[in-house]
């Protein structure tokens, strides 16, 4: 087999400029590099569906590929050199060295991503994804993607900086194929090099004499080839991770797509290398929902609530006593709402385009939808009800497609109407909110004596626009029932602090104040008049937005969700909220994280949202007070 035309080459640096490692593309994506890949390469397939009546069948596999397989190699590894001996910081001498260990391997572990049932990238879209840098070429006005970005973030999962690209499409009737490749690295001077020593940072892999793709299969190898219409893209060096890569992939997918998989536009196959294929369809996407190993998985990657918040807008998708109407605002558009109202499903709002989630917010509009005070539970999905007006949202989104906002439009005067529009929209979705899910209480006690003390406070009202005054206290009968306690004495000495990090009193609603509910509490923790004292070098800790969410299969599970106001190693227990006791309630486990008798411990940093997946030794109903103490470095 011919494969000498496929060949690496770095574009020459003429004007000798400094480039890093630092790419701007790769820094959407390095914090959680399968998370953006997921997302990124599901909507790029979206978008090419080749027929409405089959789904597109996207596959991410794992596969181990012979050093000698791989075309020009011995380039890369002698680039790799080079960079090496230039490297500037400790970041880049540390990335090429992990490169060349993976370059002297006789095995090179590769994520090939495959679609089917595509079009496939013609030349000017397969120019776009491999060649240019803010470009998206796609067909439609309300495909998914906008910036063009988005295709570095398979890099982020390449601890080679390198990405293989193939494609198969039908142009006039005639099956075409392209094959092309991607280095990004740093600027080099190359001392072999017979003119233009100086290198720039991006290499190509094709032909080396104009840096083009290859257009015939028989230059490159067999595992590159495809035999139908689609895209694969394949990135060399899978980052070195556990093979948690897979789960973390699945989550995620779930996610972002379950307004798509649903509609049977999306399928998912995952494989890892371990002859086990893990699918995602229409037929067992409520199973893959309430998975456990997912909750687990989000709970990894802090978005456990997140989650939460799919499960429920996937039963408000699909559960029939769900309610829909139509919204019309002038420059905005036509658009759905749909609200689902369901004891303790908490309050979840998302803005889906395309069956992708969006946004669970409008806050550029004037609706961060977090506040509900006196609402029925719910969950509420709104999108777009035509082509035109996802169109019009599209110019509305972030690179990052999670966020909705005309700060990005440059005409000032099409902003200042898309502003106007859909701040009438995040209005009347309020109004929809109100309207269907708002309780007025039956029993209503006026504390007007009372608005000399807190009248600079609660005359401010909702900022959200709901008036419903703060001086109505609402008198309702709470059932309390006190869990079986665990007396068992604490080896750490007795809990004399205050409740650190206990939360507000509210059940999963998720808004400021009073109120009540079974499986969630929320609110900003505080340390007890004690906070000063030490136990082992720990002391009590704020924590804020403390959230606890119990799992639907059991309850002995529940999520812990904190935002830390320390960096440290924190230690975490919990205890049930009682009339006159708060008993401690033993931790069974709490995934890899380590036990101290009735605490588990973690390494946090200050404002990095945690969440912790726990199971308790008995099974325990109501709702928990968490105790969190802190000291400086690393768990021991």
């Amino acid at each position: 087999m011919e494969t000498g035309r496929f060949k690496l080459r770095f574009l020459p640096n003429e004007a000798d400029e400094g480039e890093g490692l630092n790419h701007p593309g790769l820094e959407h994506y390095l914090s959680h590099p399968y998370a953006g890949m997921a997302r990124e390469t599901g909507q790029n397939s979206l978008d090419a569906r080749n027929s409405d009546e089959d789904p597109v069948v996207m596959v991410f596999e794992k596969k181990m590929i012979k050093a000698g397989a791989i075309p020009d190699l011995d380039e890369l590894s002698r680039v790799t050199d080079i960079c090496l001996r230039q490297a500037k910081d400790k970041k880049e001498v540390s990335f090429f060295e992990d490169a060349k260990r993976i370059l002297g391997n006789e095995q090179i572990p590769v994520l090939v991503i495959s679609d089917h049932n595509t079009t496939g990238a013609d030349g000017e879209q397969f120019h776009a994804l491999t060649k240019s840098t803010g470009i998206s070429e796609k067909g439609e006005a309300d495909s998914g993607g906008s910036f063009g970005i988005g295709k570095f973030a398979a890099f982020a999962v390449s601890d080679l900086r390198t990405v293989f690209y193939a494609t198969c499409f039908e142009e006039n009737g005639t099956e075409k194929q392209l094959y092309h490749g991607k280095t990004l690295y740093r600027s080099f001077e190359d001392p072999d090099a017979t003119e233009h020593n100086s290198r720039r940072a991006t290499g190509y892999w094709g032909n080396s004499s104009d840096y083009s793709p290859i257009d015939s299969p028989g230059n490159v190898p067999a595992w590159m080839l495809r035999d139908n219409t689609g895209t694969t893209v394949f990135c060399l060096g899978m980052r070195e991770r556990s093979e948690q890569w897979a789960f973390e992939t699945f989550t995620v997918l779930l996610r972002n797509f379950f307004a798509a998989i649903h509609e049977k536009k999306l399928v998912f196959k995952i494989s890892n290398n371990d002859g086990n294929v893990h699918e995602i369809s229409s037929d067992n996407l409520k199973e893959n929902l309430d998975s456990k190993a997912v909750s687990d998985t989000a709970a990894d990657l802090q978005i456990g609530e997140q989650l939460e918040s799919a499960r429920a807008l996937y039963r408000c998708l699909t559960d029939p006593d769900a309610k829909q109407e139509q919204i019309e605002i002038g420059e905005a558009g036509k658009f759905t709402f749909r609200i689902l109202l369901r004891d303790n499903i908490g309050y979840h709002f998302g803005f889906i385009r395309n069956g992708i989630f969006i946004t669970d917010n409008l806050r550029a509009f004037g609706q961060s939808f977090s506040r509900f005070p006196m609402y029925s539970d719910f969950a509420c999905l709104v999108w777009p009800s035509d082509a035109a007006t996802g169109a019009i949202v599209k110019t509305l989104e972030n690179p990052r497609h999670d966020e909705l906002t005309a700060e990005r439009i440059t005409d000032p005067i099409e902003a200042q109407k898309r502003k106007v529009a859909f701040k009438k929209l995040a209005s009347r979705i309020r109004d929809l909110l109100k309207e269907n899910a708002r309780q007025d209480p039956e029993d209503r006690v006026d504390l007007d004596e009372l608005n000399e003390f807190f009248a600079s406070e609660l005359e401010q009202g909702d900022d959200e626009g709901d008036d419903e005054s703060l001086t109505k206290v609402v008198i309702t009968k709470v059932e309390t029932k006190k869990p079986t306690p665990d007396r068992k004495t604490d080896p750490e000495g007795p809990d004399t602090g205050g409740e650190s990090g206990a939360a507000d009193e509210r059940g999963i609603h998720g808004g400021p104040g009073p109120g009540h509910g079974d499986n969630d509490g929320d609110g900003t923790g505080r340390p007890g008049d004690d906070s000063g004292d030490t136990v082992m070098g720990f002391r009590k800790t704020y924590v804020t937005d403390t959230r606890v969410v119990q799992d639907k299969t059991s309850s002995k599970y529940r999520i812990i969700h904190f935002t830390p106001v320390d960096t440290g190693t924190v230690r975490l227990k919990v205890r049930s909220q009682g009339i006159t006791n708060n008993d401690v309630i033993r931790i069974r486990k709490a995934g890899s994280l380590r036990r101290f008798a009735n605490k588990i411990q973690t390494r946090v940093t200050t404002a990095d949202r945690q969440s912790v997946a726990v199971e308790l030794e008995i099974d325990f109903r109501g709702a928990l007070l968490c105790d969190f103490e802190i000291r400086p470095g690393d768990p021991a």
